[in-house]
């Protein structure tokens, strides 16, 4: 297939946004790694996103935001692909993307490749089979990467799949790792490490002890010892709620993550944060549109500070062009937007909605369906990192 370049102009992302310092809390504990800079997708039209890397640069008083593409060394044009998340590994000089149709857009499944974050050639696939391989994470260390997979359910006669955990070696030696599913969990995604690597937190649905469970759950390295963080299913405060995508704070005293409340019309998702032991659970945004896709860094500058994608400025968008990125403190102040422009921005593919979309929610993926992403439009892009 022919290969197909975009050339992306952000043009109101060249220009850096000022965050003032201290605009995000006090940090927690002893003093953490500074990150400035991570990566995210943008919309390229027709399910196609160019990597973008955000970053934070010290200024005077403040802190100043850019963003630019991701482009090919070897053209100097953005790079392109059917990405559906991408996330930079601890020393800044990996990617590890979830790519749909494969290097040359001949596979009928999304697989999960390292690639050189600074655009060179040098993919390395971590994944080659018949299954979905979603949403990868780096461990502490960048050895490992963990990622959400749509399998066959163990002994299931039925047929039926479930969203399971998965680990691998980042190079792509010695032999794949299927996690353990604890009991009574249908499904898990969007899995991340701890900073200390013994961890692993997921969102998960099932029932525990007889309750129905669609919360924050956390496991040891090797599946076992699952213990439920969060549960908001039928709370005072939420009849139907679903906690999502955890973030561990970089001393691993927090996670952040979304809560979606289907019992709004349209749904809406806040961004929430609590104690890595599931107590103190504290909503940090208002209750307007959609706020989701939390990562939480340690800022130069500015401290605990999350990042996250949302369509709060733009409700009356029902396209994916409504979602920008958005920075808040962990005590809640210091909301501020970090783009604003009219194509997606998002961490992940999560919120995106591809072309003809009438409404803002999920178009290629829901985490109570088993329907594979993309399965509704064939690999379009012949990918080259």
């Amino acid at each position: 297939m022919r290969r197909i370049l975009l050339l992306i102009l952000a043009i109101s992302l060249s220009a850096g946004w000022l965050i003032s310092c201290g605009s995000s809390g006090s940090k927690v504990g002893p003093p953490q790694s500074q990150k400035t800079q991570f990566l995210f997708l943008q919309d390229a039209g027709n399910y196609l996103f160019t990597p973008m890397v955000g970053k934070f640069t010290s200024a005077g008083s403040g802190t100043v935001f850019t963003a630019y593409s991701v482009v090919d060394a070897s053209t100097n044009q953005p790079i392109t692909g059917q990405f559906f998340s991408i996330v930079l590994s601890p020393d800044g000089t990996k990617a590890a993307i979830d790519l749909y149709g494969g290097i040359d857009g001949n596979n009928d499944q999304m697989d999960i490749y390292v690639v050189n974050a600074d655009g060179s050639l040098n993919p390395v696939a971590l994944t080659n089979d018949v299954y979905d391989d979603l949403m990868p994470q780096f461990s502490p260390d960048g050895r490992k990467i963990v990622f959400a997979s749509l399998r066959p359910v163990p002994g299931s006669t039925s047929g039926e799949w479930q969203w399971q955990i998965a680990l691998v070696n980042t190079d792509g030696s010695g032999v794949e790792q299927i996690l353990p599913i604890p009991m009574g969990i249908d499904y898990q995604m969007a899995p991340t490490f701890s900073p200390d690597g013994t961890m692993i937190a997921t969102q998960a649905t099932g029932t525990i002890d007889g309750v129905p469970f669609s919360g924050i759950l956390v496991t040891n390295l090797n599946g076992t010892n699952a213990i439920a963080l969060t549960n908001p299913l039928f709370s005072d405060t939420c009849d139907y709620c679903q906690d999502q995508m955890p973030s561990f704070s970089p001393d691993g005293r927090k996670i952040a993550f979304s809560r979606e409340n289907y019992t709004q019309s349209p749904s809406v998702s806040d961004i929430y944060i609590m104690n890595a032991d599931g107590t103190n659970v504290t909503k940090l945004t208002d209750g307007v549109g959609i706020n989701s896709d939390p990562l939480l860094l340690n800022v130069a500058g500015m401290g605990q500070t999350i990042v996250f994608n949302s369509n709060r400025d733009n409700l009356s968008i029902t396209s994916g062009a409504g979602f920008d990125l958005y920075s808040i403190g962990t005590d809640g102040t210091g909301l501020t937007r970090l783009t604003n422009n009219t194509l997606f921005d998002g961490m992940s593919e999560w919120w995106y909605n591809g072309p003809g979309s009438g409404t803002a929610a999920r178009s290629n993926i829901r985490s109570d369906s088993h329907r594979p992403p993309h399965r509704d439009h064939p690999p379009i892009h012949r990918f080259r990192w």
